[in-house]
């Protein structure tokens, strides 16, 4: 198919397509009609080849999952004469780009409430394991007197998976709204998605692009070191917390953005509050997942979609993307490229100083001119006493850590370092090479896994945590878990498991069953017979840890988990998460043996957590802290807080005290409660 052919008036399949009604990089769009139920549809046409044609099937069909009053629907898939088609219900009405090309910058309001529906939508999108990859002020249609519609999930992609080149070596997404890791190739999460929809909540503000240059290259540079430009220097009439929320969202590290579409449709929503503004709420029963499944040799119908090549779960090679020697070597020879644009005066943007390399310490070594959060104040909260806490930005990530330490904090911003915490305020910083992205260490250990983001995961041994070996990944760590000499390590291609009794080499295990990219969150069991895996979806893969066979997958359809855990007993397991707009809590007292059953819990819940021994888990959100009985005949919550600060709960650890609980927040402060009275 010739991207300048004009097919109207053609059949495709069964649809007759009347006019074209858009034309893009990656194909043609048609009004056109069902002929077999007289339906008015959209069909998007795309050149196909057999090299792409499975993979534009498969990500057709993960497209077609999500059902969501802001996502454009996907009726059907196909191919015809070599052209592959997408068929889509046909939404009346202008584009965002339609709409600020006649109008100029929207009011603060209008502009407020479209980029929310689109967040909405990218929401339901990642709920299903996809990232969209192409968000723009085109692909957002505004029907009349209708909720918006993301459209174009042409580009769309499992979540964390590597930045994709075309067979014409250039790099697939529109550059003006493209986030600094796809600019470079790296591996992507769904918050590529936030930082794009950010610049597309820029140019609602202001009509204009926050980054412009005479080229691609020019403007992917500019996404990667140019600071973020404040949307009011244009429009003065925007609020400062648009203007606020804009900065987060352009954000040039990862972590600096917003955690996921709830945190900043949450945002959003707040910034409309007093306007009479009501926006719907987020709703995961309009997500359309696949029902549970608890037989581990079905065919998997998980939430994210197989890609090639694909890590096997467990195995510690690293399996690169084929493209081709020529085609790689000319996406290296880019950052050359921008460096000479830069040095013959091409581009006048200038790396903002939080980016500037910082000096580099070997993990263990003392940390010269360390800089450490000064602790909170105690405050009283119900049944609880809040001794200490570190201020916002503090504890960007939040770990459990080895005795006698209760906590580590990668915090604040840049800080490049590691810092343990103990019960009486002491903090022991260990330098990193880079940002922190993961920490485990097994109970009752004193060696420590520290993953970083040069895609290594470092060994720490000892009273002085000093360096004793390390693993190379094939991608940034997303979370990891250890239990005796055992070390799990879960990339974007899949979990690894290492035995690392001997720090200084490493050997890799490999782990049976279908393979599981993208896993959130890692965890072993009290006893260390388990190894589960959370994934988006939901879906939970648990592996017997004896024999390293899979030993259940399920897949739990609605659920937007915010946690799960491991009970005191060996085989309890809890998932737990929100559905319908309340708490949902799914426990197996033997996983394996056995159907996990829906437990009784409270409203809201946002981090779960192990409080060995106790027969509970400790558990948090929606302002509350206290113990969830996930396993017990009856379940039920026992509050021991209600005023808890506003900001979300992410990470919840119970101290060794067993009375003592550290509460990660979303916007990086740290607490830690004390119960009055024993739990």
């Amino acid at each position: 198919m010739d991207q300048s052919d004009d097919w109207s008036g053609r059949r495709v399949g069964k649809y007759q397509l009347a006019r074209r009604i858009g034309r893009g990089a990656m194909g043609q769009v048609y009004e056109g009609t069902d002929r077999h139920l007289r339906r008015p549809v959209a069909v998007k046409l795309i050149p196909a080849d057999p090299e792409t044609l499975p993979r534009l099937l498969r990500e057709g069909r993960a497209a077609a999952r999500v059902t969501h009053p802001n996502v454009v629907t996907v009726y059907d898939i196909g191919r015809d004469r070599g052209t592959f088609y997408i068929v889509m219900e046909l939404v009346p009405g202008p584009t965002a780009q339609a709409l600020v090309a006649r109008r100029g910058a929207l009011p603060w309001t209008e502009a407020t409430a479209l980029a929310a529906a689109a967040c909405r939508g990218l929401y339901a999108a990642h709920r299903a394991g996809l990232i969209h990859r192409d968000v723009k002020p085109a692909n957002i249609l505004c029907p009349p007197g209708a909720e918006p519609k993301l459209a174009d999930f042409g580009l769309a992609r499992p979540a964390l998976v590597r930045t994709q080149l075309t067979h014409a070596n250039t790099i697939l997404g529109t550059p003006e709204y493209m986030s600094p890791e796809q600019c470079r190739g790296e591996q992507l999460d769904p918050r590529t998605d936030i930082y794009s929809l950010g610049v597309v909540y820029y140019f609602l503000l202001t009509g204009e692009l926050p980054f412009r240059a005479a080229d691609r290259a020019a403007i992917m540079f500019a996404h990667c070191t140019a600071p973020v430009p404040d949307p009011r220097t244009v429009n003065p009439a925007v609020p400062e917390g648009c203007a606020a929320l804009v900065a987060r969202a352009l954000a040039k590290r990862r972590a600096d953005r917003y955690l996921d579409c709830r945190a900043m449709s949450e945002a959003l929503a707040a910034l409309l509050s007093g306007t009479g503004i009501e926006l719907p709420a987020l709703s995961d029963a309009q997500v359309r997942t696949p029902p549970m499944s608890l037989d581990p040799g079905e065919a998997d119908p998980g939430p994210t979609v197989p890609i090639e090549p694909l890590s096997l779960g467990g195995t510690s090679q690293q399996v690169p993307v084929r493209r081709g020697r020529w085609r790689t070597a000319r996406w290296a020879l880019v950052p050359l490229a921008l460096v000479l644009l830069t040095a013959t005066g091409f581009l006048a943007f200038r790396r903002p100083p939080a980016e500037r390399a910082a000096e580099v310490w070997p993990l263990g070594a003392p940390a010269p001119g360390a800089v450490v959060a000064t602790p909170k104040p105690p405050s009283e909260v119900g049944a609880l006493a809040r001794e200490w806490g570190l201020p916002a930005e503090a504890g960007r990530g939040v770990w459990a850590a080895p005795e006698p330490y209760w906590f580590a904090t990668a915090g604040p911003a840049q800080s490049r370092a590691l810092t343990l915490w103990d019960a009486n305020r002491k903090a022991r910083v260990l330098p990193t090479t880079a940002n922190v992205l993961a920490v485990a260490h097994p109970p009752g250990g004193r060696w420590l896994a520290v993953a970083t983001a040069d895609r290594r995961v470092s060994l720490l041994t000892g009273p002085e945590f000093a360096p004793a070996g390390r693993i190379e990944t094939d991608g940034p760590v997303a979370a990891l878990a250890a239990h005796g000499p055992l070390l799990a390590v879960a990339t974007g291609t899949g979990v690894s498991l290492f035995d690392v009794s001997n720090p200084a080499a490493p050997m890799a295990l490999t782990l049976s069953g279908t393979a599981c990219p993208g896993a959130l969150a890692l965890a072993f069991s009290a006893d260390g017979s388990f190894l589960a895996a959370l994934m988006p979806g939901v879906t939970v893969q648990v592996w017997d840890v004896a024999n390293r066979r899979e030993r259940v997958r399920a897949v739990f359809g609605g659920l937007t988990a915010t946690g799960f855990a491991f009970g005191a007993e060996p085989g309890q397991l809890a998932v737990v998460g929100q559905r319908n707009g309340r708490a949902a809590v799914f426990a197996w007292n033997r996983v394996g043996q056995e159907a996990p059953h829906e437990v009784r819990g409270p409203p809201v819940v946002s981090a779960v957590a192990p409080a060995r021994p106790r027969p509970e888990l400790a558990a948090a959100g929606g302002g509350w802290l206290g113990l969830l009985d996930a396993f017990g005949p009856t379940g039920g919550a026992r509050p021991l807080g209600n005023r808890l600060p506003a900001s979300p709960v992410r990470v919840l650890i119970a101290a060794p005290t067993g009375k003592h609980f550290v509460c990660g927040y979303e916007d990086g402060a740290v607490d830690v409660w004390a119960a009055r009275e024993g739990p």
